[in-house]
């Protein structure tokens, strides 16, 4: 087709072009020039954003020092890099990703001993510093770059704004407490409700229905969750499967889903022994039971378990509508396999060189326009 022709397009047509594309090639379109980067950022762009059908989500991996990020397009099945500028470089070292909703990615960050957030959009490569909550951050508690936080990002897809709900330290004494921060009044306040003290928080929040749930440690395995509305916390009463090892929780359709390894000589202890299988069950939410529903195939899970390093390193899942990813990850290798809940296909992912530096996986959904 004609150069002349495509250059004289109207702006107009351009944008709902620019609509229709994959967060990946309007990230790379950022840089072509000063005009398309404006172009992208522009309001009236973003207000188009808004009334298309949400753009296909993209698993996001995601170094421990946040030096790298990739993501994968399940659609196109290719891999794209993620290029995130922190509003100060010195911060880097510091922060972890803490969540993800919206196509806004959250971080999380210790200053003098005080909990600090920042909120991203990658595709505006737009910030926001959180006014401080009313948590800190123990030095005795605080190790590597997973500070004493739990932390779970919410998304209104109706109103573009979110929420972050923490679970932390107060810092006016020795207990805990549930903040919430709501982009619609830019505050934070405090949930009521009690937290057990006794438990360790092992994994993201995930949201299902209004709840959020969290994985905990403690003298025993439990899933504890909290009414977001009501602000109270219960703890979950279906039973855990016999011989649990590395649980995670995951969402799929509303529906609430269980994922972990078994094995026989299973003994007391959060990732004490590297998986016999690894299995999916899903939530019977009338008996509150969890129902069998997915089984790793042995060809598949003896490659996968190899490449799980010491006994304190889980393994990584996450869901991607009927779509499911497991990493797992050594000092030698990185495995990156999906399940396909409608066909019932295990398929291994190629991953990038960079993909070796990879600690996490979330799910990263753009474009949200709301910072």
């Amino acid at each position: 087709m004609e150069a002349r022709l495509w250059s004289d397009l109207p702006e107009d047509l351009t944008e709902k072009v620019l609509t229709k594309l994959p967060v990946s090639g309007v990230l790379r379109l950022r840089a072509i020039c000063k005009a398309w980067n404006s172009l992208i950022l522009s309001r009236n762009l973003l207000s188009l954003c808004r009334e298309e059908p949400s753009p296909t989500p993209c698993l996001l991996g995601t170094s421990a020092d946040c030096e790298s990020f990739v993501g994968y397009n399940p659609s196109s099945r290719k891999w794209f890099d993620l290029c995130l500028t922190f509003p100060d470089p010195a911060l880097r070292p510091r922060v972890y990703l803490a969540a993800s909703a919206g196509g806004l990615l959250c971080f999380a960050a210790t200053i003098d001993e005080v909990a600090a957030f920042f909120v991203c959009n990658p595709t505006t490569r737009s910030w926001r510093q959180l006014p401080p909550p009313a948590l800190k951050v123990l030095p005795r508690v605080s190790f590597g770059h997973h500070l004493d936080l739990a932390t779970c990002m919410l998304f209104d897809e109706s109103s573009r704004h979110y929420k972050i709900v923490v679970v932390g330290n107060a810092t006016s004494g020795w207990y805990r407490i549930t903040q919430i921060y709501d982009s619609c009044t830019g505050s934070w306040k405090r949930l009521g409700g009690a937290i057990p003290q006794d438990v360790d928080f092992r994994s993201y929040g995930l949201v299902c229905k209004g709840h959020i749930y969290y994985m905990m440690a403690g003298l025993s395995i439990k899933v504890m969750s909290m009414n977001v509305d009501a602000g109270l916390w219960s703890k979950l009463e279906a039973p855990l499967p016999r011989f649990l090892v590395r649980p995670r929780l995951v969402e799929r359709g509303g529906s609430l889903l269980l994922v972990g390894g078994v094995h026989k000589y299973w003994r007391q202890g959060w990732n004490s022994l590297k998986p016999q299988s690894v299995r999916i069950w899903e939530l019977d939410q009338i008996n509150m039971v969890w129902v069998e529903i997915g089984r790793m195939p042995e060809d598949v899970h003896s490659h996968f378990v190899a490449t799980l390093g010491h006994e304190t390193q889980d393994f990584k899942c996450a869901g991607l509508g009927q779509l499911m990813f497991f990493t797992s990850r050594c000092s030698w290798g990185f495995s990156l396999v999906m399940f396909n809940f409608l066909t019932r296909e295990w398929t291994w992912i190629p991953y990038p060189e960079k993909m070796s530096l990879v600690d996490d996986v979330l799910i990263f959904q753009a474009m949200g326009s709301c910072v």
